[in-house]
């Protein structure tokens, strides 16, 4: 269970893009060492876009990458496209998420927005309490999962 993300490449709306596949591709990589943003293996690519076929669907090939440090793990997605307009990213983990992802988007426009409230996470006062709130939330959710029922007899 993540906790869902979006970067746009400003506040505005509609948000104007993030860059070129090669700028984005760039700034990750001095950003977050070790993440390399590239495409998804061709076979797993080509699987999808014949399943999909089937349903009638079109499949998009896609750039991932990973961050990860002993406390958390960042997955990031987007298009192949040539201009990258967004970028999601799900965030696992117990550790604080938040200094690697302000350091991604310190000195550029970018704004880091989560999907379940709409509220962009940096420019939120407390930025922190966004990722506690989504613990907190993750961790009553599997307690009430796993939590024995109390029998009636």
């Amino acid at each position: 269970m993540g906790w869902e993300l979006t970067i746009y490449g400003d506040a505005e709306k509609p948000p104007r893009p993030l860059g070129t596949r090669e700028q984005v591709c760039a700034h990750f990589a001095a950003r977050l060492p070790g993440l390399r943003l590239a495409p998804v293996p061709q076979a797993f690519a080509d699987h999808m876009r014949a399943k999909l076929k089937e349903l009638g669907l079109v499949y998009h090939p896609a750039l991932e990458g990973c961050y990860e440090t002993p406390d958390i793990v960042v997955e990031f997605s987007c298009t192949n496209a040539e201009i990258i307009s967004a970028i999601s990213a799900n965030v696992r983990g117990n550790g604080d998420p938040l200094p690697a992802l302000r350091r991604l988007c310190a000195g550029t426009s970018w704004t880091l927005v989560e999907d379940a409230s709409g509220r962009d996470v940096l420019a939120t006062l407390g930025a922190g309490t966004a990722w506690g709130r989504f613990n907190q939330w993750r961790d009553r959710s599997i307690s009430a999962l796993i939590k024995p029922e109390k029998s009636n007899a």
